[in-house]
C-alpha cells in the first residue's frame, strides 16, 4: 500500500514539477522553458514538506520532489537548479510574484487555481475515500 502511494506521490510531483514550465512570458516572448533552456538555470518553488522537499542536517535542499526535478531539469538540459522552500499555500501566489519560475507539489487542479495558473495535462486522477473501522 504504501508502495502505491510513493508511486502516485510521485506521478503527481514530475506532473507538477513541469506546472508553467510552457507558460510563457510576455515581456521577451518566449516561454519560461525556454528561457530557462537558454540561461542553462531555474528557479523552482518547493512545498517545505518532509520528504518531499526539506533542507537536510547539512542544510542542503533534498527530497524526492527536488531529486526529481533535478533530473527532469537536467534532461531539459537545465544544469542549475535554485531551489526554494515554502508554505503550501504560498507557492501559486509566489509564482505569480514571479518568486519563481515553476513550483512542484502534489497539488489538485480546482477552478480557483486554474483561474490563476496554468497547470500541465494530469498523469491521473484519484477520488475521494472514506474508511471506517469496522467491527467484527
Amino acid at each position: 500500500m504504501y508502495r502505491k502511494v510513493l508511486v502516485i506521490l510521485v506521478l503527481i510531483t514530475l506532473t507538477s514539477t513541469l506546472l508553467l514550465a510552457g507558460c510563457g512570458n510576455t515581456t521577451t516572448g518566449e516561454t519560461t522553458l525556454q528561457k530557462a533552456q537558454k540561461t542553462g538555470e531555474i528557479k523552482i518553488g518547493f512545498a517545505n514538506e518532509k520528504p518531499y522537499a526539506y533542507k537536510d542536517d547539512n542544510g542542503q535542499l533534498t527530497g524526492e520532489a527536488v531529486e526529481i526535478a533535478k533530473v527532469i531539469f537536467e534532461r531539459l538540459g537545465i544544469k542549475k537548479i535554485h531551489g526554494e522552500l515554502t508554505e503550501f499555500g504560498s507557492l501559486i501566489s509566489g509564482l505569480k510574484a514571479k518568486r519563481f519560475d515553476v513550483i512542484t507539489a502534489g497539488m489538485f487542479i480546482t477552478p480557483e487555481r486554474c483561474q490563476q495558473v496554468a497547470f500541465a495535462n494530469p498523469e491521473y486522477s484519484i477520488g475521494s475515500l472514506s474508511c471506517s473501522k469496522r467491527k467484527f
